[in-house]
């Protein structure tokens, strides 16, 4: 038994590498992709299959707390934003999401989203 579905797994390491690769270096991965990345081939020995993988993307960065928020839109963290914003992923507090068919794993518009019956869809957060 495993704590994820894999189409979960499948779609938040997709996205992960769609993310790091749209973001400046160097890229702090944090949460479960970062255990994953740390504990996967030492577990997968030990037990035969993949650890448990992540259900969502976590990014860390640096802010500097003095910053105002016209300057925080020049750092890496406000260029982050807006390329993920570029991507299709929508705010949602402290988090971005975007909308994921889960027969097909291709991508839902807004109006997609509002037409696919809920238990189809699978939302995909990228948390920073």
């Amino acid at each position: 038994m495993t704590l994820y579905e894999d189409y979960e797994t499948e779609t938040s390491f997709r996205y992960l590498k769609e993310i790091v690769a749209i973001l400046e270096k160097p890229v702090c991965i944090i949460g479960g992709g970062a255990v994953y990345f740390t504990v996967n081939e030492h577990f997968k020995k030990e037990h035969g299959r993949n650890y448990l993988g992540s259900r969502d993307v976590d990014v860390g960065f640096y802010i500097d707390k003095d910053l105002d928020k016209e300057e925080l839109k020049t750092t890496e963290f406000g260029r982050a934003l807006a390329r993920l914003s570029e991507c299709g992923f929508q705010p949602l507090g402290f988090r971005f999401y975007k909308d994921i068919n889960i027969d097909t794993g291709e991508d839902l518009t807004l109006e997609q989203s509002r037409e696919t019956p809920i238990h189809n869809i699978f939302k995909i957060y990228i948390d920073q």
